[in-house]
């Protein structure tokens, strides 16, 4: 599919030249820019096709895109597709469609549910995926060990709850990420900035929770 005829759905107007959008323009900002307002909610409007190929249709909720690998219809919000894992981006600026396996959410979701991280890098977050995956290990393996060696030299068990809540917490919102990656949304529950601050709240609590322990063996 090329640009153009992104632009030319949304509009219903041909376009070319400049006016079509380039392979690195930002889809969602674009998108938003030229989307045809929505019909009211109570209207009663048919799935209407548009574009000279008909890879759009325009619903009452707004613009449809149709995936051309597996031919399912995706709102336009969604930049991959639900069913197969195709890019609208690949697919929007003609991208040659490799075969690559398909992205199933269920797959992703189960993933991310054994160990966290996997599913962030089946879907393409490696760098991401390896990070979340690296510290929840560490924090759920300390938190393990400490509540060992507490149990078996009759110490506090309290430095290892903030490293295993952590690991929980971060289990968790991993695995929220995951399946808002694999339905193809942004929104990322655990962002670089809130996952910096989680680290920087388990570790310091973590040696808070040393505290009580030091000040009973110096007494």
């Amino acid at each position: 599919m090329q640009p153009s005829l992104f632009t030319e759905a949304l509009t219903g107007q041909p376009v070319t030249g400049d006016q079509a959008p380039g392979p690195d323009d930002d889809l969602a900002s674009l998108a938003a820019r030229l989307a045809l307002p929505r019909e009211a909610p109570d209207a009663a409007v048919e799935p209407q096709l548009v574009g000279s190929e008909g890879r759009f249709r325009r619903t009452a909720d707004g613009l449809d895109w149709a995936c051309d690998r597996c031919q399912s219809w995706n709102a336009l919000e969604v930049l991959i597709c639900s069913v197969c894992g195709r890019s609208f981006r690949e697919q929007l600026t003609g991208a040659v469609d490799l075969g690559r396996p398909a992205t199933d959410p269920s797959r992703v979701r189960n993933l991310s549910l054994l160990l966290p991280g996997l599913g962030h890098m089946v879907v393409g977050d490696t760098v991401n995926g390896v990070a979340r995956m690296i510290v929840a290990l560490l924090w759920l393996v300390g938190g393990v060990a400490l509540l060992q060696e507490a149990g078996s030299a009759g110490q506090s068990p309290l430095p290892a709850v903030p490293l295993l809540l952590g690991a929980m917490a971060l289990w968790t919102a991993t695995y929220l990420d995951a399946t808002n990656l694999a339905a193809g949304s942004r929104h990322q529950v655990l962002d670089a900035k809130r996952f910096l601050w989680l680290f920087i709240g388990v570790m310091s609590a973590t040696v808070i929770m040393f505290f009580p322990g030091f000040l009973a063996a110096s007494s």
